[in-house]
């Protein structure tokens, strides 16, 4: 069926999909597709459709070759309509990169300069528009290298809805009690009178020997 999705033989493509033993999700040996990566990667749009009617289509598995998901092909591609129809589905990842470059379906869809399908993305809470490629940095790099204004509007603006804190940046149940209040401890002398103290002292302990001296036998006992 790859064969004939390549060749854009779609009058073949429904005939072998009538039958019970064909299964679509099947991958060619040679080139790792399956029919619907063939489909979206070549913009066979009746081929597509036949082919997104079937109830058994595998959206979450990645082709072997080049290990890119029907997600990532529908964004690379520009397939709206696809992707949304993913998007509905609870077992796929956002985030799974591709084994070729290392790109996102996000990666992918800024760097086609996809408005539509970025903004599909970027309003899910799983999306990580910060996941980095090892070829192409992260998806807004991507936007910005391609010169697409508009995506790289929305990834620099994109703040997530629902932010995520950590266990060592979560806040503390109770707030630590306030310390008493204490007395304050005695001021100590102005600096202005500390040039006094070297006359201050020795006049002091000679008045007080002089008294001593003489008028303490005066009233002292007769």
């Amino acid at each position: 069926m790859t064969c004939a999705t390549k060749g854009r033989h779609e009058g073949i493509v429904k005939l072998l999909l009538e039958r019970a033993d064909i299964n679509p999700n099947t991958a060619d040996t040679r080139s790792g597709q399956t029919p619907l990566s063939c489909a979206l990667e070549g913009g066979h749009q009746g081929i597509l459709k036949l082919l997104l009617e079937r109830e058994d289509i595998d959206f979450g598995t990645a082709d072997p070759k080049y290990g890119r998901t029907l997600l990532l092909w529908a964004a690379e591609g520009g397939y709206k309509s696809v992707v949304k129809l993913t998007l509905k589905r609870e077992d796929i990842n956002l985030n799974t990169a591709d084994t070729l470059y290392g790109r996102t379906p996000l990666m992918c869809a800024a760097g086609g300069g996809h408005e539509g399908i970025v903004k599909l993305l970027l309003e899910r809470e799983d999306i990580n528009p910060h996941q980095l490629s090892p070829t192409s940095g992260i998806a807004l790099e991507l936007a910005v290298s391609r010169g697409h204004t508009r995506v790289v509007r929305l990834l620099s603006r994109y703040k997530p809805s629902h932010p995520i804190l950590t266990d060592n940046k979560k806040a503390p149940e109770h707030s630590p009690p306030e310390p008493s209040t204490c007395p304050s401890p005695p001021r100590p002398l102005p600096p202005a009178t500390w040039p006094l103290l070297p006359i201050a002292i020795p006049f002091f302990v000679t008045t007080s020997s002089i008294f001593l001296f003489f008028f303490l036998p005066l009233i002292g006992p007769s």
